[in-house]
């Protein structure tokens, strides 16, 4: 997958009906809608987290670049676990070594990311049984 494919499916799908809109986690059949004109307000589903539910309901009317925005921030925090826990197992200096700068190292985190995300509705997908 090209970086810029990758990139372009970093943004959740909100109202896919196997991911969760919240967390990107397999959907379990919970759903929120402000109202049950589903046409008007199509469902949001959400994993089997009470707190995903919560979100989701103070969220449901949130702009989609105000969500990329914190999803991308989101992101750049996993970065940061991510060079933690590389840096715990003594493997940091690996990247350090090759020269990877954070724009860089953010990049191949958020392609991460959506490879995960696909990867996971792709799976979900084939397994379902509807």
């Amino acid at each position: 997958m090209t970086q810029t494919r990758a990139r372009a499916q970093t943004a959740t799908q909100r109202f896919h009906d196997a991911t969760c809109a919240v967390c990107a986690r397999a959907a379990t059949g919970f759903g929120y809608s402000p109202s049950n004109n589903w046409h008007r307000h199509p469902p949001m589903f959400v994993c089997d987290d009470p707190e995903c539910l919560n979100v989701v309901r103070t969220t449901y009317s949130m702009p989609q670049e105000r969500f990329s925005r914190i999803e991308a921030m989101a992101a750049a925090k996993a970065a940061e676990a991510m060079g933690e826990a590389l840096d715990e197992m003594g493997l940091g200096h690996l990247f350090e070594g090759a020269g990877l700068s954070w724009e860089q190292w953010l990049g191949a985190m958020r392609d991460g990311i959506a490879g995960y995300r696909v990867a996971l509705q792709t799976d979900l997908r084939n397994e379902a049984p509807f």
